[in-house]
């Protein structure tokens, strides 16, 4: 049971951004496709860069472990791309971000990885459904920063005809 007029209205405000990222990612097709992701850090912290997001930008930051992944697959860089995909990749250049559990919430889900040779947790909110049209159990990733050492200019749906947001 809802204990506080203000937990009501956060419950209500997390069911909304869900239902939303999920009907909007359900309508993008991404299943199965390789997606290119732009995180960056500015004083505020991580997030990811996602220009048709309809959203504030505060739902785009990454928290709850998602940041100090993205500062260990960065190196501390500021500036982190990757590659991410619902469909099996080869393991030679992908790694797995694997599920774990369903937030309380209902807000995304905690994922584990093993690429840094022990496990680290992670909790992706429902932006991710926006994404990817659904919390995946599997998410494979390929850290294109590291693979290619220069930053490239990816041509999907995802950011195409779109500049990399750059933080006020």
């Amino acid at each position: 049971m809802i204990s506080t007029a203000s937990e009501f209205i956060y419950r209500a405000q997390v069911g909304a951004k869900v239902l939303a990222s999920r009907a909007l990612g359900r309508l993008r097709h991404a299943e199965g496709k390789i997606i290119p992701l732009r995180f960056y850090r500015d004083a505020d912290g991580w997030f990811v860069d996602l220009p048709k997001w309809p959203g504030p930008k505060a739902a785009l930051a990454m928290v709850e472990g998602a940041d100090t992944f993205l500062e260990r697959l960065g190196k501390r860089n500021p500036d982190v791309l990757v590659e991410i995909s619902t469909k099996p990749q080869p393991e030679s250049e992908w790694f797995t971000v694997n599920f774990v559990q369903r937030h309380p919430a209902g807000d995304g889900a905690y994922y584990r990885t093993l690429h840094f040779g022990q496990p680290h947790d992670m909790w992706l909110c429902g932006v991710t459904e926006f994404v990817l049209g659904r919390m995946p159990e599997v998410i494979y990733v390929r850290d294109v920063c590291t693979r290619t050492r220069i930053r490239r200019q990816f041509d999907t749906d995802v950011v195409k005809g779109h500049e990399p947001h750059v933080p006020n």
